[in-house]
């Protein structure tokens, strides 16, 4: 077709065809991610409800509602706009929203945009809450907790705030340029693209460290079953207040569902119902994904953020050998590293880096010797807490340090027993390449950030 030929328009069918394609991803993408988003809002604002009062309870549901509804318009006219500009190109059609008039298609870009300029401080909250979520898992000690939450919660809206406002103007003006100002307030829209680099950066920065928290959300069923089924008996998004293991939430779920509630009120309708296993298992399945984290991404925040695969720490080792090691880091911070945190490290661990033989280039009996060896000394002290002392030291003394630590042991040794530990000590601390191989993270340094 020439330049000069008129382009001819889109057949019935097509738009048909267009706008229950951008009904359907509106509703795909944008409008689930609306609902998370709103649960997460929900949940920051009934908190500060319920534990600070620092705002009317009815605020919580109405924040709710704008986030859940306010951007569908905008979503639907930005993927239509989309649609349509791409497929003019492949059939060589006539856009039919760039025929529009100019100064309708400024009043429509208005309409749509306001609603979510008017909820960007509380889309700037909800990213905040998702920014609060994965920053959690990677807070190392228990008195950090309170001061990074409360610096997200609290200072990431004014950043992220006129990100979210740049970015969906500008957004909607290049898959729309029919709705831009005209070239007497051009200037405004020179100096938005002018800042953008600038102003989105937060925006863009939540957006990015909160698509881990996105993705696992987003796959995961049950959205449905949990907000009808847990606000029978409490605030919906009271559990989303605590990020747990998949354990604990395992455990939690399983004892609501098994309260054998009365009905509230006298009406049957009113009843709260029992869980059925499949109710019981989607809403798991949500809540796991909304506040936990799976086993890998639970081993790279505690391991892989010091540590890299290709080190020696990582050759494969015997199931209880990797339950040994993080039993030990956990004295480095028990909180951190508590116990089904580490189960989960050592259920990643033995699923990847497994080995049941192995020895770590010792021969088994002096393997199976020097493990007996750290259970019955390392409950108490590192087996390296006196390492440097007692390298070169005599049969003798070594003998007489054992029994001064047998005088503290609830159970006394054999003569057997106390041959093979002076035995498997010596022989362990001789080389302490060999020992640190075998015994990783045997005394974690005090005073270093990392172990």
């Amino acid at each position: 077709m020439s330049e000069s030929e008129p382009k001819r328009g889109f057949p019935r069918w097509a738009h048909g065809v267009i706008l229950s394609v951008t009904a359907a991803l509106t509703l795909l993408f944008p409008y689930r991610f609306s609902r998370i988003l709103a649960l997460d809002l929900e949940a920051y604002l009934y908190n500060q409800y319920q534990f600070y009062l620092l705002m009317p309870q009815e605020w919580a549901d109405w924040g709710r509602l704008a986030v859940r509804y306010a951007a569908v318009p905008y979503a639907l006219l930005l993927i239509a706009a989309l649609i349509y500009k791409a497929s003019a190109r492949v059939w060589s059609a006539e856009n039919p929203l760039a025929a529009i008039p100019r100064r309708t298609a400024r009043w429509m870009g208005a309409a749509v945009l306001a609603p979510v300029l008017a909820a960007s401080w509380l889309y700037a909250q909800a990213l905040s809450m998702w920014l609060a979520v994965e920053a959690f898992w990677w807070i190392e000690w228990y008195a950090a907790i309170y001061p990074t939450m409360e610096q997200i919660l609290y200072s990431g809206p004014i950043f992220v705030t006129p990100g979210i406002v740049t970015f969906s103007i500008l957004f909607l003006l290049w898959a729309w340029p029919r709705a831009a100002v005209d070239e007497r307030h051009s200037f405004v829209l020179r100096a938005l693209r002018g800042a953008f680099v600038v102003i989105a950066l937060p925006f863009l920065a939540a957006v990015l460290a909160g698509s881990t928290h996105a993705a696992r959300v987003y796959t995961a069923p049950g959205i449905d079953t949990f907000e009808n089924r847990c606000e029978q008996c409490h605030a919906r998004s009271q559990p989303l207040y605590y990020i747990k293991t998949p354990a604990e939430w395992r455990r939690t779920v399983d004892r609501m569902a098994n309260y054998n509630l009365p009905p509230l009120y006298e009406g049957p309708e009113d009843a709260v119902l029992p869980f059925t296993q499949t109710e019981k298992e989607e809403a798991l399945l949500f809540v796991t994904a909304m506040r936990s984290f799976s086993d890998r991404w639970t081993f790279i925040t505690r391991c892989v953020r010091c540590h890299t695969v290709d080190r020696f720490g990582w050759e494969n080792r015997r199931p209880e050998d990797w339950a040994r090691i993080t039993g030990r880091i956990a004295r480095w911070s028990p909180y951190y590293y508590r116990p089904d945190v580490r189960d989960q490290i050592v259920h990643h661990l033995t699923a990847t880096y497994s080995d049941s033989e192995a020895t770590h280039g010792l021969d088994r009996e002096q393997y199976e010797r020097w493990m007996r060896l750290e259970a019955r000394c390392a409950s108490c002290h590192s087996l390296s807490l006196e390492a440097d002392r007692y390298r070169k030291a005599s049969a003798k003394e070594l003998d007489d340090m054992v029994a001064r630590m047998e005088e503290r042991m609830t159970t006394p040794l054999t003569d057997r027993e106390r041959t093979e530990i002076v035995q498997s000590y010596k022989e362990a601390i001789a080389d302490p390449d060999v020992f640190d191989r075998v015994f990783p993270h045997d005394r974690p340094t005090e005073g270093e950030t990392a172990p």
